[in-house]
């Protein structure tokens, strides 16, 4: 939480207030409504409620790509800049494109290891998840 009466500076660009943290190179900006973004080494990094990071990952789910007017909609609800909800996006879209060729080269991965499997332990694969698939 944020004591207005620790404050050491005021950033202008940003309209955040700054307080040193327990760490040296680490700085918390507050709003006044106890919500903060976390400075570690000139990287801000804003630390979303569960509430937003909730209603960000819907409306993601119905459409990779904000239109502008949804931004501004989300923004407002969210009580975030639209330039918070628009880099959200990127990075969350960035996250899906890591996941997608993530799990791409775990489906060749046991796509090389079935083709090299001999005929016996191909058919005992096949019986293991019959046997598997009856169990559950």
């Amino acid at each position: 939480m944020c004591d207005p009466t620790a404050l050491l500076d005021l950033v202008p660009s940003e309209g955040l207030l700054k307080r040193p943290s327990m760490d040296y190179n680490e700085y918390t900006y507050c709003y006044g409504g106890g919500r903060g973004k976390t400075r570690t080494k000139d990287k801000y990094r804003v630390v979303y409620s569960d509430h937003q990071r909730l209603e960000l990952e819907k409306e993601f789910h119905f459409n990779s790509y904000i239109t502008i007017r949804r931004k501004t909609e989300l923004a407002s609800s969210l009580n975030l800049s639209e330039r918070q909800v628009k880099i959200w996006f990127q990075n969350r879209r960035a996250k899906q494109r890591k996941q997608m060729k993530k799990r791409e080269e775990m489906e060749q991965k046991l796509l090389k290891t079935t083709e090299t499997l001999t005929l016996d332990e191909r058919k005992a694969r096949v019986e293991d998840r019959i046997w598997w698939s009856y169990l559950q």
